[in-house]
């Protein structure tokens, strides 16, 4: 699933956000990848700026933002959840934070504002929770940017984003 690669954005106010459904005609997520700048001076709640969500194949990507301006990465395949969480930054600051992530069997990068940033396995007890709708397409899944809606119980926690997002580039498989 691709988004635009040009420069373009889109300024979010906590109220709406973008989904879109894809199929994953493979029966497991071998390679991701995810680029996208954002910016924002909104603290105090925790808000996705990118989530990719699977749930017939038990996969998801979240990018968010804590309640103190700290990027979250999450990825769960299956019962094995890997990330990261920037906490010597705060990104709630106006600036323009930019993010480039992939994963495949060789690899794994986390880029962001051109530093690169270990990704490691996680406590198995963070991993996301999907709630299936009755008879869907087992290979069907969504990308959310901006924030996410109640179909992802796991994710009820974090509001929408507040800020700019840009230049958003989503491939899989």
């Amino acid at each position: 699933m691709l988004f635009p690669c040009t420069e373009r954005g889109a300024t979010f106010q906590g109220e709406s956000f973008i989904r879109r459904r894809f199929l994953n005609p493979s029966d497991s997520v071998s390679s991701v990848q995810a680029r996208f700048g954002f910016s924002s001076t909104y603290a105090g709640e925790e808000t996705v700026l990118l989530t990719v969500q699977i749930p017939g194949q038990s996969y998801s990507l979240l990018f968010a933002l804590n309640e103190e301006g700290h990027l979250i990465l999450r990825e769960t395949i299956g019962k094995v959840t890997t990330g990261s969480t920037l906490l010597y930054q705060h990104f709630v600051d106006g600036s323009r934070h930019s993010v480039y992530y992939k994963r495949d069997p060789e690899e794994t990068i986390l880029i962001v504002d051109q530093e690169e940033i270990p990704v490691s396995l996680l406590d198995p007890n963070t991993q996301m929770k999907f709630k299936l709708i009755p008879e869907q397409n087992l290979k069907v899944g969504e990308i959310f940017v901006g924030g996410v809606n109640e179909a992802v119980p796991a994710l009820e926690r974090f509001k929408r984003f507040k800020g700019c997002l840009s230049s958003t580039y989503s491939p899989i498989n």
